[in-house]
């Protein structure tokens, strides 16, 4: 007579025959993030994704042609297919609660608050200090701290995992913080996509230099 054990097995036998899957593959990932082959407006939620524990999550990376075309045909030939709301990249499928949602502020906040609730602190002297308000982040490379850019708190990423900050004057603080990385973020920004690229302005990177020696 076949144990239990046994009879289970055969099941699972059966069902990977049926659907051509093992039942011990491993799992899905809760998320699945899009964006072109750069890390622009997706690199945000990718560090959010990472330090919320999801690194595991499903990177889409969408290549553009070779000059002088430009193709965006791997994008736009799928575009109107993958069930968006208002199709656009980034975008960001959480399989979990089968929601798929576009703008790149929306989904870093969506994926920060839960965060809270595992009490990761950011910013801080000794680590760091709750945040809730991002615009876009980045790590130091020698701190391994945070660094954080304004965005409301109200989308998703931000309040799925649970970043975010408890009060008025933490939530002050942030803003603070966040409209003046916005600043130096836009005007990085201005000199990353000139036509003539880093020549465009010396005096910026003078500048910037000084100015990110005060954080």
């Amino acid at each position: 007579m076949a144990t239990a054990l046994e009879k289970i097995d055969a099941i699972l036998f059966d069902l990977e025959k049926l659907t051509g899957q093992s039942s011990f593959s491993a799992p899905k990932p809760r998320f699945t993030l899009a964006y072109w082959k750069i890390r622009g407006l997706a690199q945000p939620a990718r560090l959010i994704l990472a330090y919320g524990g999801h690194s595991n999550f499903e990177d889409v990376a969408y290549t553009i042609g070779p000059a002088p075309e430009y193709s965006r045909s791997e994008w736009l030939d799928v575009k109107f297919s993958l069930d968006l709301d208002f199709p656009n990249l980034p975008y960001l499928i959480d399989h979990y609660h089968n929601l798929r949602i576009t703008e790149s502020h929306a989904i870093y906040r969506c994926v920060v608050s839960p965060l809270i609730r595992k009490s990761l602190l950011f910013l801080s002297a000794q680590n760091f200090v709750r945040q809730r308000s991002y615009r876009n982040v980045c790590i130091s490379t020698t701190t391994k701290k945070i660094i954080q850019m304004k965005i409301n708190d109200n989308s998703y990423l931000a309040r799925e995992l649970g970043i975010g900050s408890t009060n008025s004057k933490d939530i002050a603080r942030d803003e603070m913080i966040g409209d003046t990385l916005k600043d130096l973020f836009s005007q990085w920004a201005k000199v990353c996509y000139s036509p003539v690229g880093g020549n465009c302005n010396s005096k910026l990177f003078e500048a910037s230099a000084r100015f990110v020696g005060s954080f």
